[in-house]
């Protein structure tokens, strides 16, 4: 599998991809009231809501993948850019954080901006710079959902 992007109206054609998709949606659908922080969910899912942040020039963020957890990303507000490339195009800078859950790797990939109602899944073999801009740095808030791979 590799990254989906998509609208949160769209989230039907995406919750039969795994048990747990439906859960996150449900949960993102009413993301404004929730409280900054991490929320527990089932089946070993959990969501930080971060609070509202700055972006990044993308030369300052690096790829990043994770093994055990998808990340499903779901743009609240701003329009922060995301930079996505498979794995197997980039070039791994350090070892793996099992800790963390946690990889990064240099190279080049395509980019896109985000905008309000936006998510996207990244798997795996997903490289992803989230959370830049292009020129002008701008508030954005976005809420991670972590998914275990296995469910």
């Amino acid at each position: 599998m590799t990254m989906i992007l998509d609208r949160i109206a769209e989230r039907a054609t995406y919750e039969k991809l795994h048990p747990l998709f439906k859960e996150a949606f449900d949960f993102l659908e009413t993301v404004t009231e929730k409280e900054t922080g991490r929320h527990e969910l089932s089946g070993g899912m959990y969501v930080l809501v971060n609070p509202k942040n700055t972006t990044k020039p993308l030369g300052d963020i690096k790829f990043e993948a994770h093994r055990k957890y998808l990340d499903l990303q779901y743009v609240v507000s701003g329009n922060p850019v995301l930079t996505w490339a498979p794995i197997s195009d980039l070039t791994p800078d350090g070892d793996y954080m099992p800790d963390r859950d946690l990889i990064f790797f240099s190279g080049e990939g395509a980019t896109i901006a985000l905008n309000p109602g936006d998510f996207f899944i990244v798997y795996p073999n997903d490289g992803h710079k989230p959370n830049g801009h292009f020129e002008t740095a701008g508030e954005y808030q976005v809420v991670v959902v972590k998914i275990p791979v296995e469910a």
